[in-house]
């Protein structure tokens, strides 16, 4: 009996390990997906950026030459500039990939991550496209509850895939 069980057992081994590697191979697959995705959705950040950066100052010197305008007025004012108007297109222009993303890590955050490089997988999205910007920061200038968090999730992955990843982050 004990011959047929364990036969059995080394029947039904394999067949799990290719369920690993085939869930594993999904989530790479929707990971090569989102950085293709986060390309074009990151493509005119840095423009969005100085605009961005252009009518946030635009408004506080409007604040400054027209104490007579309440912070609403001002705020109308400021959108209804060519720089504002640009910053928008570019922002909806954007949106549709953004939306593809978030459609894909949820398609990808319920698949269990079996390897190591799936974990990574996961923990790449995790930081670039759900959690804020300081998670990318080196450990220099992480602030501490992140650079705790961030630790403790490399550690959990392991192997090499962790190592090159905290690679990454050291200052």
């Amino acid at each position: 009996m004990n011959v047929v069980v364990n036969a059995a057992a080394l029947v039904a081994a394999p067949s799990i390990a290719v369920a690993d590697l085939s869930e594993d191979t999904r989530l790479l697959d929707i990971e090569a997906r989102i950085w293709g995705l986060y390309e074009l959705a990151h493509q005119h950040d840095d423009e969005m950026t100085r605009l961005h950066c252009h009518c946030v100052d635009q408004l506080k010197a409007l604040s400054e030459s027209r104490p007579d305008m309440d912070s609403k007025q001002r705020w109308d004012f400021i959108t209804q500039t060519a720089e504002s108007k640009e910053h928008e297109r570019l922002v909806k222009l954007t949106d549709p990939y953004h939306d593809q993303i978030e459609a894909l890590v949820k398609e990808m955050w319920p698949i269990k991550a079996r390897t190591a490089d799936g974990r990574r997988a996961k923990f790449e999205v995790l930081v670039a496209c759900c959690m804020s910007l300081d998670w990318q920061d080196t450990d220099k200038d992480a602030d501490w509850d992140t650079m705790m968090a961030r630790h403790l999730l490399l550690e959990f992955m392991g192997g090499k895939e962790a190592d090159e990843l905290r690679k990454r982050f050291i200052a």
